[in-house]
C-alpha cells in the first residue's frame, strides 16, 4: 500500500486553528514552508479562514506564485501515484462532489487523515519541485 505521513502541515505546532485549509497544508508541505508563512501567502490572495478554495481560484493563486498547474487528469489517486513515484506534487482531488488537496512527494502521501482507501480522483495537479 502507498505510504502516508499523517501531518497537518505544521498547523498545530504553530498554534493556529483553521478549517478547510487543505490547500494551505499541501502547499506548506510541498514547498517546505512553515504553516504560518503558507497561510499568510493564501490570505494575501484573499483566502478567508475556515473557507476552502474553488479549483479555478487555486489555479490562479498557483499561476501567480509561478507554479504550473495541469488540469484534466481525471484518474484514480492510486493510479496517479503508481505513475508519479518521483517528484513533489500538489494534487487537487475530487470525491462525491467534495474537493481536497494533498501533497505527494516521491510516492508518499502527506495529509491530515488517511485517504488511501477512499475513491479519490485526481482532478488536476502541479509538480512543484
Amino acid at each position: 500500500m502507498t505510504p502516508i505521513i499523517i501531518t497537518d502541515g505544521g498547523r498545530t505546532d504553530a498554534l493556529m486553528y483553521d478549517e478547510n485549509d487543505c490547500t494551505v497544508r499541501a502547499y506548506a508541505v510541498a514547498m517546505n514552508k512553515p504553516y504560518p508563512i503558507a497561510h499568510a501567502i493564501f490570505e494575501d490572495f484573499g483566502r478567508e479562514r475556515k473557507r476552502g478554495l474553488e479549483w479555478s481560484y487555486l489555479m490562479n493563486v498557483f499561476a501567480s506564485l509561478g507554479i504550473a498547474y495541469r488540469y484534466g487528469e481525471r484518474r484514480g489517486l492510486m493510479s496517479f501515484i503508481r505513475t508519479h513515484k518521483k517528484g513533489t506534487f500538489i494534487l487537487a482531488l475530487l470525491r462525491k462532489g467534495i474537493g481536497h488537496a494533498v501533497c505527494l512527494r516521491d510516492g508518499v502521501l502527506y495529509d491530515e487523515t488517511d485517504i488511501r482507501k477512499a475513491r479519490w480522483k485526481v482532478l488536476s495537479y502541479s509538480e512543484v519541485c
